[in-house]
């Protein structure tokens, strides 16, 4: 087991303690990158406590991971934020969407988001 790979068997813990806390049995367990490959770890490590498991653009890491091609990691790297959010976007939503229209919806959460950069900074 690599090191990344116990970091994130130490995270699906954590999120079993905050279950466990909560009082949740069960969950529904969504995650994304990183949290995904945590996702996989909490299904793999407690199956009881997974009702069910989605996850998005993520991998299983270590030998069976993807590595993004060199346009996709060009593109996440731009100095402008507002490019590397479109790049996200155009990663994650295909350009018609589905009703609600994600990416719609994702593309107003990211303007409007406290955390984003201003524009030009």
């Amino acid at each position: 087991m690599s090191h990344a790979q116990a970091e994130d068997g130490q995270f699906a813990g954590d999120v079993i303690a905050v279950l466990d806390h909560l009082g949740v049995e069960r969950a529904d367990v969504y995650g994304t990158s990183m949290g995904g490959r945590v996702a996989q770890w909490v299904a793999a490590l407690y199956p009881e406590r997974v009702r069910r498991l989605v996850l998005g653009c993520t991998s299983p890491g270590g030998g069976h991971g993807v590595e993004r091609d060199s346009d996709v990691r060009r593109s996440l790297g731009d100095p402008d934020q507002t490019a590397v959010r479109r790049a996200l976007l155009d990663l994650m939503y295909t350009p018609a969407g589905s009703p609600p229209t994600p990416a719609r919806t994702a593309r107003s959460a990211i303007r409007d988001c406290p955390c984003a950069p201003a524009a030009g900074t």
